[in-house]
């Protein structure tokens, strides 16, 4: 947990910085920081046994904490809502999605 608490107040400066605030403006959200390990792993469609289209995966949502890191595969599946349109996140071997959550949207961030 120290190692995965290190990374996200890195990742928490980086953020702050780019956004051009000052490098404390986050840390009051941070005082007690909450730390949510998931893991999913989901056959591929069409495989041997499954059923219909919808009855695997996670259904629509958004995200409500700050800071959500995802590993994807090629099998992909992850969309993105944006101006109404669902849009297909591609895989890019090596990398890492970072999605910001409503938090960071509550805080009256939004930028």
């Amino acid at each position: 947990a120290c190692r995965t608490e290190a990374l996200g107040a890195k990742l928490t400066r980086r953020i702050t910085l780019a956004l051009s605030l000052p490098v404390s403006h986050l840390e009051h959200l941070f005082d007690k920081p909450h730390l949510q390990w998931k893991i999913c792993r989901y056959p591929l469609l069409g495989s041997p046994g499954l059923g219909g289209p919808g009855e695997l995966g996670v259904g629509v949502h958004s995200d409500s904490g700050f800071l959500t890191l995802l590993v994807q595969d090629e099998a992909g599946g992850l969309q993105a809502l944006v101006e109404n349109c669902w849009l297909d996140v591609p895989h890019v071997p090596g990398t890492v999605v970072v999605n910001l959550g409503g938090a960071m949207q509550d805080d009256g961030i939004n930028r």
